[in-house]
């Protein structure tokens, strides 16, 4: 099953979504959500880049990292791979197809198809981490900070002009 799960991450095609929400100016702002549990507040965007790269793979307090992403095509996973890990989907995707196949990871992040599928998930998997659109609606999860920024406040580093 884990197996399954890496490979619908690893196959864009049949997974991308057309997404037409709000104008081409119009900046989003993404938050990092984690259970609300954890004993985490702020991570630096090294950090943040090592967790959704699976090197690093524990927090602070011994217990598993969750990594959750959206399906390929859409605006929370464009944002993980451009502006927090730095690379394309097809770099992304052979980094996982590598990295498995050295054995240094057992399988990639978990993928679901909706934000609110992540959110939900988030709010009952202690450890869980994810990138959503920053919302005020986010009960049950904990937004982090970034580099020691919220999303909203200037600098930021979580924006993504939609193209």
């Amino acid at each position: 099953m884990v197996l399954l799960t890496t490979l619908v991450m690893l196959d864009p095609e049949s997974a991308l979504r057309e997404r037409g929400s709000g104008t081409a100016s119009q900046v989003v702002e993404f938050a990092v959500v984690t259970h609300d549990d954890l004993g985490v507040e702020d991570l630096s965007s090294e950090q943040l880049r090592r967790i959704f790269l699976g090197e690093r793979q524990y927090w602070d307090d011994g217990s598993r990292i969750l990594t959750l992403i959206g399906v390929p095509g859409t605006a929370g996973r464009a944002t993980v791979l451009e502006l927090i890990c730095d690379m394309t989907e097809a770099q992304y995707r052979e980094y996982w197809i590598a990295k498995i196949f050295r054995t240094q990871a057992t399988s990639g992040p978990r993928v679901l198809e909706t934000d609110a599928a992540l959110l939900s998930f988030v709010s009952r998997l202690p450890g869980s981490i994810a990138v959503v659109p920053a919302s005020p609606d986010t009960d049950g999860v904990r937004i982090l900070s970034i580099d020691g920024l919220k999303p909203g406040a200037p600098g930021y580093p979580l924006r993504n002009s939609p193209s």
